[in-house]
């Protein structure tokens, strides 16, 4: 099992699979951490793989901005994780330090009219929206028109946004995001820029230091050889490797493996609340009736777990073993099962 998130849903997953779980492999050291406290995995079977990216090998010149800081949010329009409506506040809070700013908001997600009907009422005409850009055209596109990336997420497991700026010669400013505290591959001032998680006025006063071009060109220059030595692809596919060798030399599980009764513990959909998840489950495989998505990461959450219960004291806990305090106003909503 690779997890690429921390939040209940994979995790509470790993209990009635861990009779089949040979290794659980993590991208990020707090997914570690919780697989133990809340998977109850065994230690020996769990590996950290943290992703990995394209870095160019040489840093590109940027030049200095003029007059207007620009600013941009890259990822998924969406505001459970990504927490994207802070960026509201954000105008509010650059206006009153009297921060001359440009924001560029490249992405979808389902909050995408509910942001821009929010930043239009406030709107002086520095706010950009890109849509959906793709992957292959984020650097010439997106990147190459920004002095600094910012990232107000609640929690995250790498991100690559942050290591996609960094190689692009980005400054990145980021919420100290759950999964930041383990991880500890985000270091405030040296190679970022960071702020407690929905403080929107200290994110305004780290753009506010940026705008200074030497201190700009200090963290962007760390940021650079960071992810040049630490965040590359090939870092990454040698950590993958190490874990699925060290995979194969583990003692075999019990052959007892969990039944679909056990496995599939809540509705998926109609044809579940209908005949039984059990049946609905036969029944879709049969008439060959696949998902559809209505939006960007729709598919998410890929989850058999019900963890409506006890999400406040999951959430706790991650907090906890990040070494993070959380807000209440920013704690997340109830996990809706889908």
């Amino acid at each position: 099992m690779i997890v690429h998130g921390i939040e209940p849903e994979p995790i509470t997953d790993m209990k009635p699979l861990k009779t089949s779980l040979d290794a659980v492999i993590c991208t990020n050291q707090l997914a570690c951490a919780l697989a133990v406290e809340a998977g109850t995995i065994e230690r020996d079977r769990i590996f950290y793989a943290p992703y990995g990216i394209r870095v160019p090998t040489e840093m590109r010149q940027r030049t200095t901005a003029h007059g207007k800081i620009r600013i941009g949010y890259v990822g998924r329009v969406e505001q459970h994780q990504k927490r994207v409506l802070d960026l509201v506040e954000l105008v509010r809070e650059l206006r009153l330090r009297e921060v001359e700013f440009e924001l560029l908001i490249a992405g979808g997600g389902p909050e995408e009219s509910s942001l821009r009907a929010r930043l239009a009422a406030i709107d002086d005409g520095s706010i950009t929206f890109c849509g959906s850009v793709p992957h292959n055209q984020l650097a010439a596109g997106v990147y190459s028109q920004l002095d600094v990336v910012l990232i107000p997420s609640l929690w995250e497991t790498g991100p690559l946004v942050a290591w996609e700026a960094m190689a692009a010669s980005v400054p990145v400013i980021s919420s100290r995001f759950l999964g930041s505290g383990l991880e500890g591959r985000l270091r405030h001032d040296e190679n970022c820029l960071m702020y407690p998680i929905g403080d929107m006025a200290a994110a305004a006063d780290c753009v506010k230091i940026l705008c200074d071009p030497v201190h700009r060109e200090r963290i962007m220059t760390a940021g650079y050889w960071y992810a040049r030595e630490h965040c590359t692809q090939e870092h990454s596919g040698a950590k993958f490797h190490e874990a699925f060798a060290a995979t194969l030399l583990l003692p075999p599980l019990p052959t007892k493996r969990p039944s679909l009764d056990q496995v599939l513990q809540h509705p998926a959909g109609r044809l579940d609340r209908l005949f039984g998840v059990r049946a609905g489950e036969y029944l879709r495989r049969v008439l060959k009736r696949p998902a559809v998505h209505s939006e960007p990461g729709g598919e998410w959450p890929h989850t058999i777990s019900n963890t409506q219960s006890n999400t406040g004291e999951y959430w706790e806990l991650a907090a906890r073993l990040d070494g993070l305090s959380m807000p209440v106003s920013c704690a997340p909503p109830v996990a809706r099962v889908q």
